[in-house]
């Protein structure tokens, strides 16, 4: 939390609040579909039977 309160006061600092909030909202979208990509992959791994237990 620390971290990102220091990038963001450098961002606004630099570029100002609406280029600081734009970048986090990118930031942000590209971490939730990298996380729906893993979560898709993983429902897929549990999928699958052998993973199951059946054999």
């Amino acid at each position: 939390v620390s971290s990102g309160s220091l990038i963001c006061g450098w961002l606004m600092d630099s570029y100002g609040g609406i280029v600081a909030f734009r970048i986090f909202s990118i930031g942000a979208l590209v971490w939730l579909t990298l996380y729906w990509i893993l979560q898709l992959l993983l429902q897929k791994a549990k999928a699958y039977p052998l993973h199951q237990g059946h054999s």
